[in-house]
């Protein structure tokens, strides 16, 4: 008969690390990514260990086998599905007219002629480095944010004291989109090692919600400031002009209509939100194995594994 070894029994936690856990029907995930993370092991009584961790895994109306299956493919699908929607919303970080034309995060219409520049059906596409338009001769017209304050016709499509906005904060538009796209991939893998009863532990269940709260923050943070430091930067509704398109003019003879819309950038965005939102809900509601609370589970563990040995 094996004796038990001195110090808290890890032998559980440190199976799921390296990929030999033999807790329930012994199955493993297939990509060593999706075990356990190594610095698990390096510090348990802080990362899996900590009341922390441990009462958030306890958390969830589900702990049996076939519900946990059914929720995390669920969860692993939805969680895909939002991350290409992000990864879409990030072509609009390209200053090419065609993919502008695609994943804008918005679209400004002119119902009216504005000026020569911009005629009658103009569509203006804004992205999150640059706008887009087809002039009346069919030329591809790309304007970066950082050249607004020195392009010509600018100031009738927004206020000239404004032109700077949108560069101003162009790189917290971009740097939040990629990065809540690029946080999608890790929280894959632990939806992964969840779907396995033995590779589930406290830590992944936590780590997943922090990143699904990181992404969530991000892809609000790029919504929020697009939309009230450059999107509503730019003219919309009724307009009144002059006759050579100038907007706000001193004698107005006519009115515009800039007829403003959501592009399919941020309808992806939002979506994915929204989907990233659901599977953090599946997440919360699946607890982790009893064995990540039990001590004396762990121990009996223990005594079984130092027997097969």
């Amino acid at each position: 008969m094996a004796t038990a070894t001195a110090g808290p029994p890890r032998k559980w936690l440190m199976d799921r690390i390296s990929g030999d856990s033999k807790y329930g029907d012994r199955e493993r995930p297939w990509c060593p990514c999706c075990w356990v993370a190594p610095p698990v092991g390096w510090c348990p009584s802080l990362l899996e260990e900590c009341g922390c961790c441990k009462f958030f895994g306890k958390i969830g109306i589900y702990t049996d086998e076939q519900p946990r299956f059914y929720l995390m493919h669920l969860g692993f699908m939805i969680n895909t599905i939002a991350m290409f929607m992000v990864v879409y919303a990030c072509l609009a970080i390209s200053d090419d007219y065609e993919v502008l034309s695609k994943a804008s995060f918005s679209k400004i219409t002119m119902q009216q002629d504005i000026g020569d520049t911009f005629p009658a059906g103009t569509t203006v596409h804004v992205g999150l480095r640059a706008i887009s338009w087809l002039t009346s001769d069919d030329k591809e017209e790309v304007v970066n944010f950082d050249q607004f304050c020195a392009t010509s016709g600018m100031d009738k499509l927004l206020n000239p004291e404004d032109c700077s906005s949108c560069q101003d904060m162009s790189l917290n538009f971009v740097m939040s989109t990629i990065l809540a796209a690029v946080l999608f991939l890790p929280s894959l893998f632990v939806t992964v090692s969840r779907m396995y009863s033995g590779y589930d532990v406290n830590c992944g269940k936590a780590y997943s919600s922090v990143l699904a709260i990181c992404s969530l923050g991000l892809c609000l943070n790029t919504l929020w400031t697009f939309k009230y430091f450059c999107g509503d930067k730019f003219y919309r509704g009724l307009v009144p002009i002059d006759d050579e398109g100038n907007p706000f003019p001193e004698d107005i003879t006519k009115y515009a209509d800039y007829v403003w819309e959501w592009g399919w950038g941020v309808i992806f965005l939002v979506a994915g939100v929204v989907l990233k939102g659901l599977e953090m809900m599946i997440n919360c509601c699946v607890a982790t194995p009893s064995i990540t609370r039990d001590r004396k589970e762990q121990q009996i563990y223990e005594n079984i594994k130092d027997e097969e040995e």
